[in-house]
């Protein structure tokens, strides 16, 4: 039977409908008194949903439910049906698919984990709503299961997102009385923290970012916790609160192997500011934040651990900011030339344009009259050429920057 099975599924998944057909039809034929036969549809009609065939698949699970109706196979075949209304915005028949649920399989172990499945497929829908309403069912009938934790979590999430912060509030002081002894409790206070920091509310993002701190201080989400803190005081304007934060960070985390990652990001932070200043015209704001990034990536440069990911993207964003932003096309090149030095193949895009922002340095430096044409043609010549060979299919628009420098300096260069 199950050889069967994996015929059917092969023709699925090679989208050959017509023998997966009648694979499905042998299988009824050839194995109706099977006990396993509702596992074996219900296989099937897995794979068929993988492959977006939803139609066949209800056809194939709305079959198990019907002919195996107490089944462990039936129960997950009324879970992919509502999935699949839920996914339809059918949610009358979604309704009537989970009071099927909870009359036929409410002691099942594993309702609570269905429902808060559904929660969330809810909220991916935006039917936040009934999302709450599954959230505090499981809250309610299994209150002290880790499902429960994060059917907590998303409550307050939701509260937080809707800006019912009293609500939210509550539901915050639940979590830590009811699941104090629950090993993901850090981890849900870091999420729920996150969710504050995205609405803007900082001075509640913070609270909950030291409680993460304070009760797990040398774990992952704690590194994150300090960082976050970092940036949240980096949107404040508390330049102080954050130099303190990034030096106990580099102390505090000095051999974990996030550290890199999280210095480069409070870097990263002091950089979108910077171009939200720039944006709103606030010039003199912009270089200082576009300096201070600078100083974050060469606090990641010259003091911590060599990263394979955060060291090369630190000297490449800031020679971005040396040229872009300062003019200072010297220190650019230097940057730009030490990450294609040393990690020539790091990523495609940016190393592309290092070599094109080498040669847009020197054409910068020759206007300016700091180089003679004749140096500046050679390296130009030298970085698009770099460009033209190695990067084919880099932007269309840099291939073009590229070949329009070299057609103006070839002849310089000769």
């Amino acid at each position: 039977m199950w050889a069967q099975v994996d015929l059917v599924r092969s023709s699925i998944n090679g989208k050959n409908d017509a023998a997966a057909q009648t694979g499905v039809d042998n299988l009824f034929a050839s194995f109706s008194n099977n006990e396993h036969l509702c596992d074996a549809i219900h296989s099937v009609a897995y794979c068929y949903r993988q492959s977006e065939k939803t139609a066949k698949a209800d056809e194939l699970d709305q079959y198990v439910l019907d002919h195996w109706p107490t089944t462990e196979s039936a129960m997950w075949a009324q879970v992919d049906i509502v999935r699949s209304n839920i996914d339809g915005k059918d949610y009358t028949t979604a309704q009537t698919g989970i009071d099927n649920l909870l009359a036929r399989f409410s002691s099942n172990e594993n309702m609570a984990n269905v429902l808060h499945g559904m929660a969330y497929k809810y909220r991916q829908s935006q039917e936040t709503t009934k999302a709450d309403e599954l959230d505090q069912y499981v809250l309610s009938h299994w209150p002290s299961t880790e499902i429960a934790l994060w059917a907590q979590v998303d409550l307050v999430k939701s509260s937080v997102d809707g800006k019912n912060y009293t609500a939210a509030q509550a539901g915050v002081d639940n979590l830590l009385a009811d699941f104090a002894n629950e090993e993901q409790l850090v981890y849900a206070v870091f999420q729920i923290a996150d969710e504050y920091c995205e609405l803007n509310q900082n001075e509640k993002a913070e609270q909950l970012y030291q409680y993460v701190i304070d009760n797990q201080s040398n774990t992952e989400h704690a590194i994150w916790a300090k960082a976050s803190t970092a940036m949240l005081n980096i949107l404040l304007g508390n330049e102080a609160t954050v130099k303190a934060a990034l030096d106990i960070l580099v102390a505090d985390f000095n051999d974990h192997p996030d550290l890199p990652q999280a210095v480069f990001t409070i870097g990263e932070e002091y950089y979108y500011q910077a171009f939200r200043y720039k944006n709103e015209g606030r010039d003199a704001e912009a270089k200082e934040y576009f300096r201070k990034a600078i100083e974050v990536w060469e606090k990641l440069i010259t003091e911590l651990p060599y990263s394979v990911k955060y060291t090369p993207q630190a000297y490449y964003y800031s020679a971005l900011c040396y040229s872009q932003e300062f003019g200072e096309h010297d220190k650019a090149i230097e940057y730009y030339q030490k990450l294609l030095d040393n990690w020539p193949d790091f990523d495609y895009r940016r190393t592309s344009y290092a070599w094109l922002g080498i040669a847009c340095c020197y054409e910068k430096l020759e206007k300016s009259g700091r180089i003679p044409t004749s140096v500046a043609a050679g390296q130009i010549c030298r970085a698009c050429n770099k460009l033209l060979t190695d990067y084919p299919d880099t932007n269309p628009s840099m291939i073009q920057t590229a070949q329009k420098l070299l057609k103006k300096y070839q002849v310089s260069e000769q």
